[in-house]
């Protein structure tokens, strides 16, 4: 059975918000509340994208004091804006879709002194695990210093800290 992309991000992003991680867990997880979901997954006309779902879903969720996340197609500015005006905070994935954004923070996280300096404060962890059939290992780096990604970038305003893996 094929799902349109936006029902499969909304019904992940309900899942996610009941504590579901994988993705066997997420297609149980719409099965059982097909039927309370079939009232969120119809779009204007047959049409749409996952940005509007996204906004929609926003609309009719609490998100007051939670955490949202979502890859990297809800990073953008007016899905940001409404998390911060419903009172809640976002983790969002910075990819190519916003490439001046992700060229100013790999920028910023590329100095090894700045780096350094993050971890010596505890804002570094390291992770090593087997992928792909090898061993991997990522460093992840976190700073809530962002004012000068603000200054460059105003319509970010609402971003409180950031991070970069390597």
């Amino acid at each position: 059975m094929k799902h349109k992309l936006s029902h499969i991000v909304v019904i992940t992003l309900f899942a996610m918000l009941a504590n579901v991680e994988y993705w066997e867990e997420i297609e149980e997880f719409g099965k059982l509340y097909l039927k309370a979901l079939k009232r969120y997954l119809e779009l204007p006309k047959g049409k749409g994208n996952e940005i509007e779902v996204i906004l929609r879903l926003l609309d009719k969720i609490l998100v007051k004091e939670c955490i949202v996340i979502i890859d990297a197609i809800g990073t953008q500015k007016e899905i940001i804006k409404k998390i911060g005006k419903k009172k809640g905070y976002f983790c969002l994935q910075v990819k190519g879709n916003q490439k001046t954004l992700k060229e100013d923070i790999e920028d910023y996280f590329a100095d090894k002194g700045f780096r350094k300096k993050l971890k010596e404060e505890g804002m570094y962890s390291r992770k090593t695990e087997k992928q792909r059939g090898r061993l991997e290992t990522r460093e992840y780096y976190y700073t809530e210093e962002t004012e000068w990604l603000i200054k460059r970038n105003k319509e970010w305003k609402e971003v409180k800290g950031i991070g970069a893996s390597f």
